[in-house]
């Protein structure tokens, strides 16, 4: 679903870049009287450091969510390792941990027929890979 949804996500983001050039350069061609009086450069600095202030602010509502997305990577690394261990073995038809998605994108399933596991196992070089639920 949310693969879907990128498409639709880009076309905004570009809609609106657009948009905001569009009425920057509308902007720049409108003098009133008191931005006359103010240095340009001055209005500028201040819009810029107030503008700064938002992607530091997303940075910092992020730093919650850096635990749960270390535990996810070790799991992650921690399923390749074992992947890795059962190609080694001779395995072709593996059975791994399962993972939970996260943020809607989707994860290998039980069935081996699943298209991720498809496309899981052919990365893998193997016949088929399916999940269990972990212990």
């Amino acid at each position: 679903m949310e693969r879907a949804r990128f498409a639709g996500q880009v076309s905004l983001v570009a809609g609106l870049m657009i948009e905001g050039a569009l009425l920057g350069s509308l902007l720049a061609q409108w003098r009133p009287a008191v931005l006359e009086k103010l240095p340009l450069k001055l209005a500028s600095a201040v819009l810029l450091a107030v503008a700064a202030f938002y992607p530091l602010r997303a940075g910092w509502l992020s730093l919650n969510d850096i635990p749960d997305y270390r535990a996810r990577a070790e799991a992650w690394d921690t399923r390749v390792i074992q992947i890795n261990d059962l190609i080694a073995q001779g395995e072709t038809d593996l059975l791994i941990v399962q993972l939970d998605g996260v943020e809607g994108v989707k994860e290998m399933e039980i069935t081996e027929k699943h298209w991720v596991n498809r496309c899981a196992a052919k990365y893998y070089e193997v016949n088929s890979i399916r999940t269990a639920p972990p212990k």
